[in-house]
């Protein structure tokens, strides 16, 4: 006779009579963990926008993403979620004819540097950011598509919101969505493709991966024909509804893991608006912000802080449908690589209870971080290559002298979006200066914070690093405090065309109202003002002034500006525009304003584009000849020459911001 079979938990139960235990009281052995059914290690940046630092950092980077990827060989996918370049000194060097030497590149043009970099260290997709279309999209054609000398992106773009079927230079690398690519051997089937998604077999694992992009798109860049959706931009149902839809695409053909590279700008939107309003989704991996996330026992990039817009690498959320969702994001410029290592369960759904910190996490990329990695080996040869060869263009650049400063010129993202910097009052005071030697009348210069792209100047290392003038270059003949063409090139990338034009006191007052919309906590957008020639106080905890999305008409007036004062060139008060939150005096006088090209054009989202519609000839929009790099280079040589003293101004902390002062509680 066969003997009964005893169950797990009679045996148990008789084991704890035995043994003399009492079965009710609980069991002092911890249950162990129950084993993923698949891991899969996402490695992951965003927001590149290669600048003079990369020179050094990208290759410290290839280094650390090797050590990584080395330890889980098969099981990576290696994912950058957009603005992956950015216009300005790097950028412009990929066009050098000196990089035509470099195979990676073949034939030298603007931004090929930098996607070669990209193509080198193997990355599996990107996104589509913002910065990809800076120079429209026939400068996309000519970085992404191979020409026969070049190869082109190796590697396919995603964005699900996105429309190019009325772009000539784009429409044609348009793909279906949802092609497979098995990860461990790409083949070019997909190099310099651009598609909603894609489906990546991970040892026989399939992952989908879809795309999506600021809605902001048509107001901070130039996509030309290339539609964006929702037309809204704070349309966050409408948002996730076209993710949505790529999403059920890839889970009706049986793939339940999917990862989601959103490129929103403000990381509130991948962090709390899109969570809640998709399923199917488990990462969402957000870019655009640049706030530094860590978790507990990460070590920051030397000279990083974690500021208001950090928050913890990842954020855990529920999907729409109460699945944990996890949102990952690590900061610019190349100085971490993203670490998640996703354990699935047999459903593909995540299992937070697996999930360590010590493991996870932003990789530092700076010297000390390739050190702890014991990594300072695995440098990619070709990234070097590429990067010294940036750094060889660019010398000479170093070497040519417009002025002079004694102190740190503050540029830094969280500072230049959120208040008054001395190096947003210095550039607003040279396109004041510039403007003046065209039109004296000109009063006012007012500029979007967000065409600051990095300070001028050194910072130390160290946990409480110092921050100081520009460091000498003996190479190039560069003196210690010294400001030289790429200082200037480095921090104005974009070199925005300047323009005049006359606005009313009413058109003013909410010129500054939009400028201060959209300050919150943790928030850091690009149209926060720098200003000359005026001098403002705001309230956030006021009414924001909301503009239509169409045409930009007030939809809803602001009640942010507290006071406002029309300033001469020693700071005396010759006007006063706001007082008590109330406009004072005729609110049709005029002030003649010089602005960037950018902005005239609706850029950020400023009005202006309406004041011309209304009244063109009142308008009187006149573009300046030459740009904001010259109007700073020649300002410098005028008033803060080399052979002076230089620039002294040092930069202060928000409380005391005169132009720019908060108020309220």
């Amino acid at each position: 006779m066969k003997k009964r079979p005893v169950s797990l938990a009679s045996a148990l139960l008789a084991l704890a009579f035995s043994s003399g235990c009492d079965p009710t009281e609980p069991d002092p052995t911890p249950t162990p963990p129950k084993e993923p059914s698949f891991t899969l290690q996402v490695l992951h940046a965003s927001d590149m926008e290669s600048g003079l630092p990369a020179t050094d950092v990208a290759p410290r980077f290839s280094a650390v993403l090797r050590s990584l990827e080395e330890q889980y060989p098969t099981q990576t996918l290696k994912l950058a979620s957009g603005d992956l370049w950015l216009p300005g000194v790097f950028f412009n060097s990929g066009g050098d004819p000196a990089m035509k030497n470099i195979p990676a590149i073949g034939k030298e043009s603007s931004g090929r540097a930098d996607m070669a970099m990209i193509n080198e260290m193997g990355f599996h997709a990107a996104s589509f950011g913002n910065h990809e279309f800076d120079s429209g999209p026939r400068e996309i054609r000519n970085i992404i598509v191979s020409d026969g000398a070049w190869s082109g992106a190796k590697f396919p773009y995603l964005s699900s919101n996105l429309d190019f079927n009325a772009n000539s230079d784009l429409k044609s690398q348009t793909i279906a969505p949802g092609a497979v690519i098995d990860a461990n051997n790409p083949g070019n089937t997909l190099h310099n493709k651009i598609s909603a998604s894609v489906v990546f077999d991970v040892t026989g694992q399939k992952i989908g991966v879809v795309g999506a992009t600021t809605p902001q798109l048509p107001r901070i860049s130039s996509p030309g024909s290339v539609v964006c959706s929702p037309a809204d931009p704070v349309d966050y149902d409408g948002l996730a509804a076209i993710i949505q839809t790529q999403v059920d695409q890839l889970r009706n053909t049986g793939i339940d893991k999917v990862i989601l590279m959103a490129h929103m700008q403000q990381h509130f939107i991948e962090v709390e608006e899109l969570p809640k309003r998709l399923e199917g989704v488990d990462i969402i991996i957000a870019g655009g912000n640049h706030a530094v996330w860590t978790d507990e026992d990460d070590v920051l990039f030397s000279g990083d802080t974690r500021g208001e817009d950090s928050l913890a690498y990842p954020q855990w959320k529920a999907s729409k449908s109460g699945q944990p969702l996890a949102v990952l994001n690590v900061a610019s410029n190349w100085r971490y690589v993203g670490r998640f290592i996703a354990n699935f369960d047999e459903s593909g759904v995540l299992m937070r209870e697996l999930h360590d910190p010590s493991k996870n996490g932003a990789y530092a990329t700076d010297e000390a971080g390739v050190a702890r990695l014991e990594a300072s080996s695995k440098v990619d040869p070709e990234v070097k290559t590429i990067a010294d060869a940036v750094k060889s263009v660019v010398l000479a650049k170093d070497g040519t002298i417009y002025g002079k400063t004694q102190v740190y010129l503050n540029g830094l993202r969280t500072s230049v979006r959120t208040e008054e910097t001395n190096l947003g009052n210095i550039t607003a005071d040279a396109n004041l200066w510039y403007a003046q030697q065209t039109d004296d009348s000109t009063l006012i210069s007012i500029k979007n914070g967000g065409g600051i792209r990095d300070s001028i100047g050194t910072v130390g290392t160290g946990a409480n690093p110092t921050y100081g003038p520009p460091a000498a270059n003996p190479a190039a003949n560069k003196k210690a405090g010294e400001i030289s063409k790429l200082d200037i090139e480095n921090s104005l990338r974009f070199n925005n065309d300047l323009a005049l034009v006359t606005v009313t006191a009413t058109q003013l007052e909410e010129v500054l109202e939009h400028g201060v919309a959209a300050v919150a906590p943790g928030a850091t957008p690009g149209q926060f003002p720098q200003v000359s020639g005026i001098r403002f106080e705001y309230d956030s905890s006021k009414q924001a002034q909301v503009l239509s999305t169409q045409d930009l008409s007030v939809v809803k007036a602001g009640e942010r500006i507290r006071k406002a004062v029309i300033v001469d060139a020693n700071g005396e008060v010759v006007d006063t525009l706001v007082e008590n939150g109330a406009l004072v005096g005729d609110p049709d006088r005029t002030f003649r304003v010089v602005t960037l090209g950018f902005m005239t054009t609706g850029g950020d989202t400023y009005p202006f584009l309406r004041y011309k519609f209304l009244n063109e000839e009142l308008f009187n929009l006149a573009p300046l000849p030459g740009t904001e790099q010259k109007a700073f280079a020649d300002y410098l040589t005028a008033r803060y020459p080399a052979s002076g003293p230089g620039y002294s101004a040092a930069d202060t902390v928000k409380p005391s911001d005169a132009r720019i002062k908060p108020v309220g509680p």
